[in-house]
């Protein structure tokens, strides 16, 4: 066993990551997942790395249950690739603020985040770096001590 796949397989036994691409989980997957199996299951996809409800995503496209989504999504890597695209999830709050029951603070949330995500949904400036106030106030204390300002 190659050291990428006995760390893959070490993330997936601590629930730290999608269950490794072995050709026999991975076909078994397929001939048993619901989702694989639809005719829409780029619809299906697409619908789940863009935030939607897996439970509307199972009624609309009806499936047996909740839990197919949940499988597929794990065997595919799926929940990674969505946790890039967190513009999706915030773009229709910062659409809708004029029209849904939310109050400014969430709306003014969504879109500081909205603003420190860069093209590929990484999170930008994560937080800014101050020193602590005992530092702030000891370097000012030796400035004054020095006759600085």
């Amino acid at each position: 066993m190659r050291h990428t796949d006995y760390l893959a397989w070490q993330a997936y036994r601590a629930g730290q990551g999608p269950k490794p691409d072995t050709p026999y989980s991975l076909s078994r997957h397929e001939r048993k997942c619901s989702v694989c199996e639809h005719e829409d299951r780029a619809a299906i996809e697409e619908e789940f790395l863009r935030w939607y409800s897996p439970e509307y995503i199972a009624r609309d496209h009806d499936l047996p249950r909740v839990s197919a989504i949940y499988r597929h999504a794990h065997a595919f890597g799926l929940f990674d690739r969505r946790r890039r695209t967190l513009r999706f999830a915030l773009e229709p709050i910062i659409e809708q603020a004029d029209s849904v029951q939310a109050d400014a603070s969430t709306v003014i949330r969504a879109i500081r985040t909205y603003a420190r995500l860069d093209s590929r949904g990484n999170l930008l400036d994560r937080a800014p770096s101050h020193p602590p106030a005992s530092r702030r106030a000891s370097k000012r204390r030796s400035r004054s001590s020095r006759g600085e300002k």
